[in-house]
């Protein structure tokens, strides 16, 4: 085992490290052509994490009902709004259900606003079919692991633990590999 659980534990690695990171980051995304509007998107949706771990740290604790620190992740909040919806008069929403309708809700006004809002399908019946597969497969998987790429991805890699960035590091280059086997 390793003599630190994080790389935040290593003196100035906290500082360094996610400086270097922002650094390579943005130079990737400047040469990649991306507009900076979807560029500075694409920060706030990063600013995103931390905000949801300070909302439920720190703005929602209430000592009488202790909640989970929580952040952005997907499968988790999926599977609380569904409950949610069933059982709605016998529990109140929580935060994944505020996420989930923040994230549908803010695509919806993003796209109509934009004048981007369309419908939208497959170009084969086939595709349904391999596009479905996939879901079913992520859905399952996302459940056996007790998580998602984006909990493990923007929350796990943003505390700077090993584990987090082996995770996120197998999980890019596992899609790297998939896309050029499909």
């Amino acid at each position: 085992p390793f003599p630190v659980a994080s790389l935040a534990e290593i003196w100035g690695a906290a500082l360094i490290l996610p400086a270097c990171l922002f650094a390579g980051a943005g130079m990737l995304a400047l040469r990649s052509g991306v507009s900076l509007v979807h560029l500075a998107c694409g920060a706030i949706i990063g600013g995103l994490v931390v905000l949801g771990w300070a909302g439920t740290s720190h703005v929602l604790v209430d000592p009488f009902d202790p909640a989970p620190v929580q952040s952005l992740a997907f499968t988790l909040p999926w599977s609380d709004s569904l409950f949610w919806t069933i059982a709605s008069s016998a529990i109140v929403p929580g935060f994944g259900v505020g996420l989930i309708g923040g994230v549908i809700g803010g695509a919806f006004v993003s796209a109509l606003l934009r004048g981007e809002l369309q419908l939208q399908g497959f170009r084969a019946p086939g595709e349904i079919l391999r596009y479905g597969a996939g879901a079913i497969m992520m859905g399952i998987g996302g459940i056996l692991a007790g998580g998602c790429t984006v909990g493990a991805g923007l929350s796990g890699s943003a505390t700077l633990s090993f584990s987090a960035l082996l995770a996120l590091f197998s999980l890019i280059l596992g899609g790297v590999l998939t896309r050029r086997i499909v």
